[in-house]
């Protein structure tokens, strides 16, 4: 005779189900921005104080610390890691040397909060139900959002200011917009801080999507939320994004053809995101947008040069770039538009040169996981114009997020929601 199961503990299955709540908010609000902004001295330039310098709680944080206090047993471990340890010594060193201390001592515990994340979520089993509809489901509401705010020009604040959504419109100074055809355009954020975020963010989520192997499971779920990710990546505007957008499907669709098993699909698929590429890419915009980053570029190199081995600081890039005579206002402050560079400037050659060492050391899994290679081609693609990737709280959270998904165990979740699946 075999002995009968055990029922689960009560405790047991209502733990699981809570971290399962805590696991679909944080993903479901991975897109938003509600926080609270804390403006000290040192987030003020020249009397005017900017928001990359505010320490800032926001709702993401808070499920993110949730999720950490209920798996620091995953955690604990790097603590006795040698390659954590020198990390986190030279991250001391750069506390030390930076332009302002207080201000770097917070991006620090920021970094930390997400290497903690990154290891509640690598070590984590997720069913991947959970995280399609999570993703499928704030995708929609940012969809909408969009769309409205595209015709009507303007925020629509109301509920969807508790998803940060900010106010502004086609006058509001700074604001992205485009013209086509000689209409303004303005282009839409969603809940994001710029237009700029959210494409990267979802086109990011699309790469994922498309390449998770799980998914395949779940593939209503799948293609709606591709195509809920593709017009969101259209719908803002950003060149680089829709060029990434079609490399992303041209390199899939060549390299998948076998799979795929459709002429007229692949030839479909291939034309399909020339026409929207081509049609969205006749927007313009921002006149000035590439001088502007030239001149940027050019700054960093001099505060790299300046600040070679210790950098200027985590978070203190702004700090040195109101030093160099501003050709606009410094409302318009802003990072170069390149991670690397900003990165580099931030901590040095000695962190930087530590973490591309770490790099080196785990390529082969780039090699051996393609849904991996496409999220890091897509980071790096991307990374090369823009600086949201190191900057904004989506885009920081949803990377680490989905770079801890991308290594992870495929097999293992699969395995966990065949298991979970209810029996015919």
């Amino acid at each position: 005779m075999t002995k009968p199961r055990r029922k689960p503990k009560p405790v047991q299955n209502n733990r699981v189900f809570f971290e399962h709540v805590i696991v679909f908010l944080f993903l479901f609000f991975l897109p938003t921005q509600l926080g609270k902004h804390f403006f000290w001295d040192f987030s003020y330039v020249a009397a005017i104080r900017i928001d990359y310098l505010a320490p800032t709680l926001f709702l993401t944080d808070i499920l993110a610390v949730i999720l950490i206090a209920l798996n620091v047993k995953n955690i604990i471990p790097l603590f006795k890691n040698k390659f954590f340890l020198i990390f986190t010594g030279l991250m001391i060193l750069n506390i030390a040397t930076s332009l302002s201390q207080h201000l770097t001592l917070y991006k620090s515990l920021k970094m930390l909060e997400l290497i903690f994340l990154f290891m509640v979520f690598y070590k984590k089993i997720i069913t991947t139900r959970l995280i399609i509809v999570a993703f499928l489901s704030e995708g929609v509401i940012q969809l909408i959002l969009s769309m409205l705010q595209f015709f009507y020009k303007h925020a629509l604040q109301g509920p969807f200011y508790f998803l940060g959504e900010r106010m502004l419109s086609l006058n509001t100074p700074g604001v992205a917009k485009a013209s086509y055809e000689g209409i303004e355009i303005l282009r839409p954020y969603g809940s994001f801080s710029h237009p700029n975020s959210m494409a990267g963010f979802y086109l990011l989520l699309h790469a994922f999507v498309l390449t998770y192997k799980p998914f395949n499971a779940y593939p209503v779920l799948k293609y709606a939320f591709l195509g809920v990710s593709a017009m969101l990546v259209f719908i803002s505007f950003s060149k680089v994004a829709i060029l990434g957008f079609f490399l992303i499907t041209l390199i899939y669709t060549l390299t998948h053809t076998k799979e795929i098993n459709c002429t007229f699909c692949i030839i479909s698929r291939i034309l399909v995101a020339i026409v929207l590429a081509f049609i969205f890419a006749q927007a313009h915009g921002d006149p000035l947008s590439g001088q502007k980053r030239v001149d940027l570029v050019k700054n960093s190199w001099e505060i790299i040069k300046n600040h070679t081995f210790t950098g200027v600081g985590i978070g203190n890039y702004l700090i040195a770039q109101s030093k160099f005579v501003m050709k606009t206002s410094y409302f318009s402050l802003q990072p170069v538009h390149n991670i690397f560079l900003l990165f580099m400037a931030e901590t040095g050659v000695i962190l930087s040169g530590y973490l591309l060492f770490l790099s080196w050391k785990m390529k082969k899994l780039l090699v051996d996981n393609l849904c991996l290679a496409y999220c890091i081609g897509i980071i790096t693609f991307t990374g090369m114009f823009d600086h949201y990737w190191l900057t904004l709280q989506q885009n920081l959270l949803l990377s680490t997020t989905l770079i801890a998904f991308s290594i992870k165990n495929d097999d293992i979740i699969a395995l966990h929601d065949k298991k979970s699946s209810p029996r015919k």
